[in-house]
């Protein structure tokens, strides 16, 4: 068969634009389609967290992005009688779990002009703006996008062996192969406030929740010198001023006035909590908020979209490049699709709690968190059922990035799956073992008995064994060598390798 491409990516932004990278700096040829002509030049998402820059990590953008952002170093929230009800200092240096800080805070645009500046640099990468899709087709070999520019008549077709769908909560592609969204809480809607400081402010890098039953409401610093709002809108609510700049500023004038701030965009947007009922159609897949929406509450919705791209893309990699078998591809939705639900409920539970206009509610639960603080916790959530196998120990699991030597480890994996053990374990091996191993094209084995290997195995633990992911979570770990390749079985059972052997058997 014969394709214009590789893979076409319906939508380029951030998460689409993420997919294009990795699946460029791969070789796999991308063609991303957007309707608009230009980056959006309004902030939308504001933060991401140390998982997503380690995911930056992996494409190389990690240090400029970290430099044209600012790390969060405090969450807090408060009562309306200006009690703290909770309050968290956050790491913000290589000493969090990613060898990032935990959380940042960015302005969407310059991120955006990065990875497009990425996806312009990769040969195998085409963008194409100003176009829309209209239509797909499957057949077993591929999908073919028809393509028309937006507010235009000619189309044109786009053939691929895979087509992603990238393009947001109003997605054409998820609507195209017929997936719904599941409604797992209820819909809010919030007015978002940017401002643009006149002068500097002095106002720390944190993020404030005010759980003011009245109108609960939310602040946060932005790279110098923006400004985040974001309140619940009420009922009463004049709808039509609300978002005009004299609505912002009524709604503002207890932190800056018009002489402090400009306003640079209010708008009213519908918090929801939806999940697409299926990520994959044969030869398409759903990612980021064409397959699942939050609250903003734990800043995981374009992280949520980064993880599903980041797991999507070295497995499609490896399909196109005839190192793996099809069936590989089904590990996506049934890894990532539970973790993404897991995610929405904890924001539309952590919504309900703190934004209820109830006072009674309130009253009673700002007495229960005073009478109980809760600990800073930064707990990763674990993967769906995939490639790990069933009771591999660590498996699915975000792993933690090592440090050694002031060098963050990730930087030799090369999008390789990393393997740490001890000499003991090593020394075990069977020769099925070791020859899978030395296949440099997706193995880095760390030096064994290196300080770095030692590093890797300490940060989890103390296992004898570990084996970490492409997408940098655990496949799993082991004390002993048999253990071990049964971890490793979990990613050779899908390669091409391992397919013609059970073939050659059963015949």
């Amino acid at each position: 068969m014969s394709w214009d491409v590789d893979v076409t990516i319906v939508g380029c932004g951030p998460v689409g634009a993420t997919l294009a990278v990795a699946l460029g700096r791969r070789g796999v040829t991308v063609l991303a389609v957007e309707r608009e002509t230009s980056i959006y030049h309004l902030p939308r998402a504001a933060s991401f967290d140390g998982e997503a820059l380690r995911m930056f990590q992996a494409l190389g953008l990690a240090d400029q992005i970290a430099r044209r952002s600012i790390p969060l170093r405090a969450f807090r929230y408060e009562s309306e009688r200006g009690d703290t009800l909770a309050a968290w200092d956050l790491p913000d240096d290589q000493s969090g779990s990613q060898a990032w800080g935990d959380a940042y805070l960015f302005h969407q645009p310059e991120v955006e002009a990065m990875l497009r500046a990425a996806m312009a640099a990769l040969p195998t990468v085409e963008l194409s703006t100003g176009v829309e899709a209209i239509g797909i087709d499957q057949t077993s070999a591929g999908a073919t996008v028809t393509v028309q520019p937006v507010g235009g008549m000619t189309t044109r077709s786009l053939s691929s062996q895979y087509v992603v769908g990238c393009d947001g909560g109003a997605s054409f592609v998820r609507r195209a192969i017929g997936s719904r969204f599941e409604n797992l809480g209820p819909e809010q809607d919030w007015v978002v406030i940017d401002g643009v400081e006149r002068r500097p402010l002095g106002f720390t890098n944190e993020i404030v929740g005010y759980c003011w039953p009245q109108r609960p409401h939310m602040f946060m610093v932005k790279p110098p010198p923006r400004l985040r709002w974001e309140f619940l809108v009420r009922p009463d609510d004049d709808r039509d001023r609300i978002v005009t700049a004299d609505g912002a500023y009524d709604l503002v004038e207890r932190f800056v006035s018009p002489d402090d701030v400009e306003i640079e965009r209010c708008a009213i947007y519908a918090f929801h909590s939806l999940l697409a009922e299926r990520w994959r159609d044969r030869r398409v897949f759903l990612a980021g908020d064409a397959a699942h929406l939050q609250p903003p509450l734990r800043g995981q919705g374009l992280c949520s979209g980064i993880r599903d791209v980041m797991n999507l893309s070295w497995k499609l990699a490896a399909v196109i490049r005839g190192d793996a078998v099809d069936d590989l591809l089904e590990t996506y939705e049934s890894e990532r699709r539970p973790n993404a639900e897991a995610w929405i409920n904890i924001a539309t539970e952590l919504s309900a709690i703190i934004n209820t206009t109830d006072p009674a509610v309130a009253a009673e639960r700002d007495a229960h968190l005073l009478a109980n603080p809760i600990p800073y916790s930064n707990d990763a959530l674990p993967l769906g059922p995939g490639l790990h196998p069933a009771s591999s120990r660590l498996g699915g699991s975000l792993s933690n990035q090592a440090v050694h030597d002031d060098r963050r480890l990730d930087n030799g994996s090369r999008g390789r799956f990393t393997v740490a053990m001890t000499r003991a374990i090593n020394a075990q091996l069977s020769a099925d073992a070791r020859a899978a191993l030395a296949d440099a094209a997706w193995f880095e084995v760390l030096p064994i008995g290196s300080h770095a290997a030692d590093a890797v195995l300490a940060r989890h633990g103390g296992p004898h064994a570990l084996v970490i992911r492409p997408d940098r979570y655990v496949l799993g770990a082991a004390d002993d060598a048999a253990e071990l390749e049964r971890v490793l079985h979990g990613w050779l059972r899908f390669t091409v390798a391992a397919g013609r052997d059970a073939n050659s058997s059963t015949a």
